[in-house]
C-alpha cells in the first residue's frame, strides 16, 4: 500500500466534522470536562492554521 501525500490525507474528511458526547466516567472528562466535543475536519484545521499564521 503506497503512502499518501499530505494533500489525500487533508481532503479525506472520514466522516468530520461531528460531535461526539464525552462521558461522564471517561478520561477524557477528566481532560476536558463533561459535555459535548466538536471534532473538526482536517481542512478546518488547517484553515485555523494558516490564519493564525498570517498574524
Amino acid at each position: 500500500m503506497p503512502k499518501k501525500s499530505f494533500n489525500e490525507k487533508l481532503n479525506n474528511s472520514k466522516g468530520l466534522p461531528k460531535v461526539e458526547f464525552v462521558g461522564f466516567d471517561s478520561n477524557m472528562a477528566k481532560r476536558f470536562g463533561v459535555g459535548n466535543m466538536l471534532i473538526a475536519a482536517p481542512t478546518e484545521y488547517d484553515e485555523i492554521m494558516k490564519w493564525k499564521g498570517m498574524k
